[in-house]
C-alpha cells in the first residue's frame, strides 16, 4: 500500500513513479520529535529504496545505494560516464575559466538534451543527443538534462542534472506519454 495526496493505494494501483527527492529531509518530519528525526528519515530512506527499487511499474531514476532518485554523483563520476560513452567533457580548468571570466549567474551551457524514458528533447546535433541517451542507459537513469557548450558535434559534455524542469511545456509533456501514453486507448 502507499499514500499519494491523501489517498490510499494498492502497489498495483501505482502506475509510475518520478522520485524527485534524493533523501527525506528530517526538517520534513515536523510530527516526529526532533530527537528522533534522523534516525525516522534514515529509516525512511530505506523503505523507499526497497520499495522504488521493486515497483513493477515505471520508475524514472530508480533508487541507488545513496539516493532516491539516482546516482548521487559528482560531475567528475559523470564526467568518467560521458567519456565512456563517446563525449568529448569540458575539462575542469576551462570550467574554472569560464566561472572567473563571468558572473555565475551568467554561466550557462549552450545547449541541453533532456531525456525522459527513451525520448531525447533538445535542439542539439543528432550525435549529442544519441550520445546523452547512451549515457542515461550507463547510469541506469530515465529521466536527466545533459549539459554541453554548444549545440554542434563537437560540443562537449558539461554535466548533468537528475532535476529537469517540470514547468517546460515539452518535459511536462514527455513524461505524461512515458506515463499515460500506454492506456490513452
Amino acid at each position: 500500500m502507499a499514500v499519494a495526496a491523501g489517498l490510499t493505494l494498492r502497489t498495483s494501483e501505482v502506475h509510475g513513479v518520478l522520485t524527485r527527492l534524493p533523501y527525506i529531509p528530517e526538517t520534513e518530519l515536523t510530527a516526529i520529535e526532533v530527537s528522533e528525526r534522523a534516525y525516522v528519515a534514515a529509516e525512511m530512506f530505506a523503505f523507499l529504496t526497497f520499495w522504488l527499487s521493486r515497483l513493477p511499474c515505471p520508475v524514472l531514476n530508480r533508487p541507488t545505494a545513496g539516493s532516491l532518485n539516482g546516482p548521487a554523483w559528482h560531475r567528475a563520476q559523470w564526467a568518467a560516464v560521458a567519456t565512456r560513452v563517446g563525449m568529448s567533457v569540458l575539462s575542469e580548468r576551462r570550467q574554472l575559466r569560464l566561472r572567473t571570466a563571468a558572473p555565475p549567474e551568467l554561466i550557462q551551457p549552450s545547449t541541453v538534451v533532456t531525456i525522459v524514458g527513451d525520448r531525447a528533447i533538445g535542439d542539439a546535433h543528432p550525435s549529442l543527443i544519441d550520445k546523452s541517451q547512451r549515457l542515461a542507459a550507463s547510469a541506469d537513469i530515465g529521466f536527466c538534462d545533459v549539459f554541453f557548450d554548444g549545440s554542434d558535434a563537437n560540443a562537449k559534455f558539461v554535466n548533468v542534472s537528475l532535476y529537469p524542469d517540470l514547468e517546460r511545456a515539452s518535459v511536462s509533456d514527455a513524461l505524461a506519454q512515458f506515463f499515460f501514453a500506454d492506456r490513452r486507448g
